[in-house]
């Protein structure tokens, strides 16, 4: 179950955001790209799943960043 403000991953491995609101199985999630740029993007609610783990990379590059977990 997601709940709002939970970390979810996007479809096709694209990233990770933070849900904002879900509605009627559409949702609103926050996309973080960097300090001076982010997006809010509307989708399907079942195109996401929990983001968990490890953060391994960061635009596409490695960033030897990992979150205990």
């Amino acid at each position: 179950m997601l709940t709002r403000g939970m970390i979810v991953e996007l479809p096709g491995h694209q990233g990770i955001g933070k849900l904002l609101s879900a509605n009627e199985g559409h949702c609103l999630v926050s996309v973080f790209h960097s300090v001076f740029r982010s997006e809010q993007i509307e989708m399907p609610l079942e195109q996401l799943r929990r983001g968990f783990g490890k953060l391994a990379f960061m635009s596409g590059k490695t960033t030897g960043i990992t979150w205990a977990g």
